[in-house]
């Protein structure tokens, strides 16, 4: 349990550090994306390992499928969007790209929690793994 607590710790670290830094770049400029990136690239990859966890624990097969989508969709619409609707509408892409890393955040947040409980349980209830079956 304390692995999944490292993680969830870790996730709404990343998770809220990104979103501050995106925030202060996005209103203020600076000069902090590579920083912004940095936390941004840990809360997917945790994202990602979670979801992977999701999708093999009965009960969580459509959140699992949830996260990992959102972390690729998060990731390439991060990288690519100096790139993309450029001009006046730009404004466009960077709030979906907010939008998609809060849902990140939310789902490493939920999917965490549920992991935790499920652990708990199957561990007061003797049973061998909480996921496994397919």
């Amino acid at each position: 349990m304390i692995g999944y607590r490292f993680v969830f710790g870790l996730a709404t670290v990343a998770g809220l550090g990104a979103l501050a830094l995106g925030l202060i770049v996005w209103i203020f400029g600076g000069n902090l994306i590579m920083l912004h990136m940095i936390f941004g690239f840990t809360l997917v990859l945790i994202l990602l390992g979670l979801s992977l966890v999701a999708v093999f624990t009965k009960g969580m097969r459509g959140l699992g499928t949830l996260g990992i989508l959102d972390a690729i969709i998060v990731a390439v619409v991060g990288r690519t969007q100096t790139v993309i609707l450029t001009g006046h509408l730009h404004w466009l892409i960077q709030a979906i790209h907010l939008i998609l890393g809060v849902l990140a955040v939310h789902l490493s947040g939920t999917m965490g929690l549920r992991l935790l409980r499920q652990k708990k349980k199957y561990a007061e209830t003797g049973s061998i793994s909480p996921g496994g079956e397919l």
